[in-house]
């Protein structure tokens, strides 16, 4: 009995020492686990990183500017704007579903970004072989420089600056000849293009027209500057019945005005978007603008035209870009309502205007910068 009675404690620490060295085998084993997956954690936050690196450096940029994705054909995938590694805006153009606009009853207003539209990125990405750069060079100095509208290469189909503005037919045509050898898809009839000085380089942009399947007329643009003679390209659009507005100086930085609308079935506001140009390279990004207050939502649209019919308030909007105190861009809102006055100051920094809004009559320390300003006419 005693002996039996003895004998237990033992057999108790024992089995306390197996379970101790069980919870001891498990613990060492989760805490290797979590070390495994930390490093893990790391190499693929690493490894991102450099994915993105990579990526970007492919196109010269470090996450800065405009930047495009095309699939293999030449679709246009995606667009997005970047400063300093932040995201200002991003568009996704592969097949969005159809909107419906709960405003009007019964209307179904497709989004348009999508729908057929030609292969863009056959242009944007062309390797130009020697004798093609040389060749294009060549027709790029006997171009003259464009001193307002944009020059239609033809007087036949879509005309992209409306102006029916015919330029010199022989500069026109060998244009037109050379991009349709290396586009085939592209209608002559629907080019016009001008020559600036942006940054002081000479630069072409080239204006395509197009239409979708659904009868939606669109608006792409190329710039093409040519930097110790080699070709480098930049894309921009599509612009829904897009037009070319006009060249600015916006903080002293050359700055292109495309107007576009934002439906084709409802009551569109008409928009603005503002291509500023690096000075190093000469590539354009679009600024950005806010429109709210508290936490900013940015887009590039600079509002131009206000439908009313429920969609916005109805209004006249007067937009002037100044040269003079601390806005850079000035906008008067005559709201039909009430008659009341709204006045907009953007004050743009690394391609985002800041908003100032004040109501009313015209603020005095206000007052000279809109009276000097540049009109930004229809």
């Amino acid at each position: 009995m005693k002996t039996k009675e003895s004998g237990k404690p033992k057999e108790t620490s024992i089995r306390k020492w197996i379970w101790f060295g069980f919870f001891f085998v498990f613990l060492v084993s989760l805490l290797a686990f979590k070390w495994t997956d930390r490093g893990s954690d790391k190499s693929k936050t690493t490894k991102q990183e450099k994915l993105n690196k990579t990526t970007f450096n492919k196109w010269d940029v470090t996450l800065q500017g405009l930047i495009h994705t095309f699939s293999d054909s030449g679709k246009l995938l995606k667009s997005i704007t970047y400063h300093n590694g932040t995201i200002l805006s991003k568009t996704e153009y592969l097949n969005p579903p159809t909107v419906n606009y709960p405003l009007i009853e019964g209307v179904l207003a497709s989004n348009y970004y999508h729908n057929e539209l030609p292969n863009y990125g056959k242009l944007t990405n062309k390797k130009w072989t020697n004798s093609e750069e040389q060749e294009f060079l060549n027709i790029f100095k006997n171009l003259k420089f464009t001193e307002s509208n944009p020059c239609d290469i033809s007087l036949k189909g879509i005309h992209v600056s409306r102006k029916d503005n015919k330029c010199n037919q022989s500069e026109s045509e060998s244009l037109g000849s050379f991009i349709k050898t290396k586009v085939p898809w592209i209608d002559i009839s629907h080019l016009a293009y001008f020559k600036k000085r942006i940054n002081e380089i000479p630069t072409l942009f080239v204006f395509i027209s197009s239409i979708d399947k659904e009868q939606h007329e669109y608006m792409a643009l190329y710039q093409f500057t040519f930097l110790l003679n080699k070709i480098s390209t930049q894309f921009y659009g599509p612009f829904l019945s897009g037009n070319y507005q006009a060249v600015s100086k916006v903080n002293g930085k050359d700055t292109l005005f495309i107007r576009h609308v934002s439906c084709a079935e409802c009551h569109p506001w008409v928009y603005l978007e503002a291509i500023q140009f690096l000075p190093d390279k000469n590539t354009g990004v679009p600024l950005h603008f806010n429109y709210s207050f508290g936490e900013p939502s940015w887009s590039p649209y600079l509002e131009y035209e206000l439908p009313g019919h429920g969609h916005s308030v109805e209004a006249l909007v007067e937009t002037r870009i100044t040269s003079t105190g601390p806005y850079s861009i000035i906008q008067k809102f005559s709201l039909n309502k009430d008659s009341k006055t709204e006045w907009w100051g953007f004050n743009c920094a690394n391609f985002r205007c800041k908003t100032d809004l004040r109501k009313g009559n015209l603020p005095n320390d206000w007052l000279n910068e809109w009276e000097t300003g540049e009109p930004m006419v229809p």
